[in-house]
């Protein structure tokens, strides 16, 4: 980050700063209200927004971002900086900001810079937040004079009826049995205590003898590796109470029943790869003790909840298991989990590393029926978020009607045409072509209309 490095004062006076309260990657977010609840504007008129940054707990000196507007339906002016900020800022708002503060920030969030907003109609818009131009990431400037990425908080919602989903704070979603001493307690959302004081674990039918936890590691933001005093017993179903555990804005209290079973010692193997179809799994078991049964879920990469897959077909040959989930989408990232059933509980037999699934191109496909009569279908793919434009045009290149006009997000869209003009007269029978632009790409295709 040079740009930074020219003006990062190497002041080095970091004071001491509770690394235990911050993540380990920071944020970065755009945000309604000064309080940092809501990222949602509606109506029209003027208004403000602020950028607010969370540090990692490596403290923060200098943030780098760009700031994107969707439409020219609005405007932004007279961005306020933090007062703490220090010449030279590179860049401005809307567009590549770079940001340095006088002083290490290594508590709290701190406001990068607040801005009035022109709303001047009702359709749908946003803020979003992107990498300075050239950069891969969001960026911070560490109180050492390390870059880290920076996560992306949220953007900022603009007439959006939608966009208004409450802060959730994260509860224990299952417990995955590494060995008789070690458990990882996953939760539905972001977690930040890695405090082992915070977890109980005890026998389900014997709640006043809990089993002490040395140690609470976390993994990833979602997953916390717990050590524990003493070993497990096979068989015996335990209960695991998170005390007041908390993510970067609430906190929770949460339990759930686990069951240490010896599948592990069943499992000799598994893989999951992208094949002609989807993404494959297998996995091969040393025995099959009766009737067993499995359940395949999946999650996005980057965190969140995993789904069950119930439209995956579970096929098996001896001890081999196999399934194909032909529903990821392209350019994407998942983790797979599969469960073992195990009469009424359900253990996690596995988990995946993440499994990226091979970018599509922008496609459009060919409407549907065609010929039509008068309505049909045409669905298309975009491989990124993008400002779309489908447009119906005559064999003597007029344009007929624009059925798709907006900024609108990666994966399949299908739209339908009634065979109507953009005055809604119905058009004469014929040859016509649509084109699809998204962003810089053009494609186009030919339907015909037999009335």
């Amino acid at each position: 980050m040079k740009r930074m490095a020219i003006y990062f004062v190497l002041i080095l006076l970091v004071s001491s700063y509770a690394s235990a309260q911050l993540p380990p990657q920071g944020y970065i977010g755009l945000f309604e209200d000064e309080g940092r609840v809501d990222w949602c504007i509606d109506g029209t008129g003027v208004f403000t927004f602020y950028c607010f940054a969370l540090p990692p707990e490596t403290g923060l000196k200098c943030i780098e971002l760009q700031t994107v507007l969707s439409s020219d339906n609005i405007a932004v002016f007279g961005p306020n900086y933090h007062p703490d900020a220090v010449g030279p800022i590179l860049g401005g708002v809307p567009g590549n900001l770079a940001l340095c503060f006088n002083s290490c920030h290594s508590t709290t969030w701190v406001m990068a810079f607040s801005a009035t907003l022109l709303v001047m109609d009702t359709t749908l818009e946003s803020i979003t937040l992107e990498p300075f131009t050239g950069s891969p990431y969001l960026k911070i400037l560490n109180c050492e004079g390390v870059e880290v990425e920076a996560l992306p908080y949220d953007q900022l919602y603009i007439n959006d009826p939608n966009c208004w989903v409450p802060p959730q704070p994260p509860y224990l979603s299952y417990v995955t049995v590494q060995d008789e001493s070690h458990i990882v307690a996953t939760f539905t959302e972001s977690v930040r205590d890695g405090q082992s004081e915070k977890y109980i674990l005890f026998q389900k039918d014997n709640p006043v003898d809990t089993i002490p936890v040395s140690s609470a590691e976390l993994i990833n933001y979602y997953e916390v590796l717990l050590t524990l005093e003493e070993p497990l017993i096979q068989g015996i179903t335990y209960t695991l109470i998170a005390d007041n555990v908390c993510n970067v804005i609430l906190c929770a209290t949460s339990q759930v029943d686990f069951i240490f079973a010896p599948v592990a010692v069943m499992l000799q193997g598994f893989e999951a790869k992208n094949g002609p179809e989807g993404v494959e799994l297998s996995w091969q078991l040393s025995e099959v003790d009766g009737d067993i049964s499995f359940s395949v879920s999946r999650r996005m990469a980057l965190g969140g909840t995993f789904d069950e897959l119930g439209s995956v077909e579970i096929e098996h040959e001896g001890d081999t298991y196999t399934c194909i989930d032909t529903d990821a989408e392209p350019g994407e990232s998942y983790v797979y989990r599969v469960d073992y059933v195990l009469g009424d509980e359900t253990v996690v037999l596995f988990e995946t590393e993440a499994v990226q699934t091979p970018a599509a191109p922008l496609a459009l496909h060919q409407n549907v029926p065609n010929p039509f009569n008068p309505v049909t279908e045409i669905s298309y793919y975009l491989p990124a978020a993008a400002d779309v434009l489908l447009e119906v045009y005559d064999v003597t290149g007029k344009r007929v009607a624009a059925i798709v006009r907006g900024r609108e997000d990666k994966g399949l869209h299908v739209v339908t045409w009634q065979g109507v003009d953009e005055s809604g007269r119905a058009v004469a029978s014929g040859i016509y072509f649509y084109r699809l632009r998204a962003g810089k790409e053009v494609v186009s295709k030919k339907m015909v209309l037999l009335r």
